[in-house]
Formats: C-alpha cells, structure tokens, sequence
C-alpha cells in the first residue's frame, strides 16, 4: 500500500481484528429490530450502544469502536465531528458506520465497515450520499448535485484527488465505489450518474481484509488513525467536504 505508512515493529492489534469481522457478519435485521424495540432510537438505525446493551452484539465488539471513537475526537478535522455511537441499519445488516453529525440524508465524511458472509471484508472512508423517499431525502439530492457542478468545474483535479498516489495507492488500487460502477473517468461515472429516489453513494477508500498491508492497518489503531485523518484532511483541501445546510 503506498499511503506513507511504516509498519510498527511491534503489532499492538487493538483495531478490526478477524474475530471482530467473525462477529459483524452474524448481524442480522431481526437483531437491529430488537435492539430499535428495546434500545434508544436514532433515526432508522440502530446505535452500537443499544446493540450491546440489549444484548445483540458483545461487550467486546464494541471495544475497537470505542477505541477508535475517542481517537476520532481529537483529531479536530474541519467538517468531520463523528457520531460518538457508531449505526446499524436494517437493510444493510452485515456493516456498520458513523458519519458526519447532522449530516443524515446528506454530505457526510463516512467511515463504515461492510462484512457479510462470503463476502470479503472492507472499510471505507470517504464521500457519502443518502437519499430516500422522505422529506429529508432532499437534501442529499441537492448535496450530490452541488458536487457534479464542482466536478464539473475541474473533473482533472477530482479523478486525481480520488486517486492521489501517496494515498490512495497506486492506479487507484484503493479507489471504492458503492452504488456506483466506473465508467471512464472517476468524473465521467458521477457526472453521467442518474441517482434513484432511494438510495446511496459512497466514493472515497476502501481498505481490503485481502490486502496483507490492508489488513494490518485495519487490525492496528496506531496505523488506522492517521491514515483516516489523513484521507479527510486530503479531501478538505481540495475541497470536498461535506457543505454547509
């Protein structure tokens, strides 16, 4: 991986380690239901803590995540406060993710960790964009329309912000898409895209449980947390932040 990072000599892997993904992908939505029935509500998701205080996931799952969160704190990125109580969706079951606050249906810096079985294990930082067929959905259709007039204004610099070589790796091998399938340029696939009234992007990186360098990032909290500033430290000086409401 070709993002600046030195291995530490000494593993500490107080991060994403594999039986904490073991553990993800035994999510299911009745487990998310129970914990919204018996738990504090957020919206439609449910919240890490009502997940492990209704019994859903361990006390130890959380434990990377609470680790993580108060490192997250005091990075004092523009424009990136997180949720201190990482989501669980019920369409979505086998991940779980924190965002931008206030920024629900919306721009959002997002972190978020996708394990289902058979599938190979990622976490993503970047760009999100949700919508769905509500009141609020608006707001993440006017959001993603303001960034396709700032792509469009200079499409050369975002493909390669997306792709910048001392973090994204090289060729873009870390380059990560949902809800979308590259065509072309990275500015050619969002400009030509036709999003539906439900639904969600995410355009940023994307770290691979395959990748042996990956995976050691993701397992070392050391490691993960610089690089995660990093990444929204790079999309905020070019100017991809998420915009005010």
């Amino acid at each position: 991986m070709s993002n600046g990072f030195v291995p530490s000599g000494k593993r500490m892997n107080d991060g994403f380690i594999p039986s904490w993904w073991d553990e993800l992908s035994t999510v299911t939505t009745q487990r998310i239901m129970t914990a919204l029935a018996l738990g504090d509500r957020e919206g439609f998701a449910a919240t890490l803590s009502a997940m492990r205080d209704t019994g859903q996931v361990s006390a130890g799952f959380g434990e990377p995540i609470t680790l993580l969160n108060r490192q997250l704190v005091r990075l004092r990125l523009p424009c990136a406060p997180f949720h201190a109580d990482f989501r669980f969706s019920p369409n979505d079951p086998y991940s779980t993710y924190t965002y931008t606050r206030g920024r629900f249906c919306a721009w959002q810096y997002h972190l978020g960790w996708s394990g289902a079985p058979h599938e190979e294990p990622v976490l993503r930082i970047g760009l999100g964009f949700r919508w769905f067929p509500s009141g609020r959905t608006l707001q993440g259709f006017h959001d993603y329309a303001l960034l396709k007039r700032i792509v469009q204004a200079n499409p050369q610099r975002f493909d390669q912000t997306l792709t910048d070589p001392t973090i994204f790796g090289p060729l873009a091998q870390h380059l990560y898409l949902e809800g979308l399938t590259l065509g072309g340029s990275l500015a050619q696939t969002v400009l030509s895209d036709q999003p539906p009234a439900d639904g969600w992007r995410f355009l940023g990186y994307g770290l691979h449980w395959t990748d042996p360098q990956d995976r050691q990032v993701m397992e070392q909290l050391a490691l993960l947390v610089p690089l995660i500033r990093q990444v929204f430290q790079h999309l905020t000086d070019n100017g991809y932040q998420p915009q005010s409401l």
